[in-house]
């Protein structure tokens, strides 16, 4: 998510140095899905704030709203207000790893964090974190303490602090493994490989048979991808197919 100099300047609040989440991820999260419950997935930004019964100028709605758009949650576009693909993929998973990988997301996009996390990422985040975004981030002396509490909330949230405080921004599988980073997938490249097959999976302890098709798809660095569908798929089935690859492509446009 790309933030121009006129969206910095709005999203900074005037005499606290740079621009940084003034409310954490989770308070955000519940933000927008208050938004999307009382007006839908996009509403005129007057509407917005009436519907959530605040005055025009209340600090602790644009404290919300500044943030989630920091975070990738709402995008702010001639006077509207529009709940994101991101924002969506956390308050209505396809799974509950979908939901996790799209709070990790989430919580890269600011700039100050995704400083921090080039920094301090795998490492024990140090407890004079507050001075150092002082110092070394340049976070406005009376605001270090603030934007230290809310990232550390906001790093609990999406659950990349482990027990010992130490940051693990990474991506998850299904088995609580890091995926590992595609540069580029090979979209003009040879078609995926197709054939019926069947599978065998362990569930609750016995093994199960199971029949569907297989695809084998290659990538630019000459690495393949392997999907197994079983029979009796949906379309309801498909659609949580294409989501997912939607949540990979925002990866990769955040990575370029």
């Amino acid at each position: 998510m790309n933030i121009n100099k006129s969206d910095e300047l709005n999203l900074r609040n005037p005499g606290r140095g740079r621009s940084y989440p003034r409310e954490n991820l989770g308070a955000c999260v519940i933000f927008v899905e208050d938004m999307i419950n009382k007006c839908g997935e996009s509403a005129d930004y007057g509407v917005l704030q009436k519907a959530m019964g605040v005055q025009k100028r209340s600090a602790v709605f644009e404290k919300k709203f500044s943030s989630s758009r920091q975070f990738g949650l709402i995008e702010f576009n001639k006077k509207r207000v529009h709940a994101t693909t991101l924002a969506k993929s956390i308050i209505y998973p396809a799974s509950d790893i979908d939901r996790a990988n799209a709070l990790i997301k989430a919580f890269k996009l600011p700039a100050l964090y995704q400083e921090i996390i080039g920094k301090y990422n795998k490492v024990i985040l140090p407890s004079t974190l507050a001075n150092i975004l002082y110092v070394d981030f340049h976070v406005a002396e009376n605001a270090k303490d603030d934007a230290a509490t809310i990232f550390i909330e906001s790093a609990k949230y999406s659950a990349v602090l482990d027990k010992d405080n130490r940051l693990v921004v990474e991506l998850k599988t299904l088995a609580g493994e890091v995926v590992k980073e595609i540069d580029k997938i090979n979209i003009q490249g040879d078609l995926p490989e197709r054939d019926a097959t069947s599978t065998m999976r362990i569930y609750k302890g016995e093994v199960v048979q199971e029949e569907g098709q297989h695809f084998k798809l290659k990538f630019s660095n000459g690495q393949y991808a392997q999907i197994f569908i079983p029979d009796g798929f949906t379309k309801k089935d498909i659609n949580k197919l294409l989501h997912q690859i939607d949540v990979l492509k925002f990866d990769l446009d955040e990575e370029d």
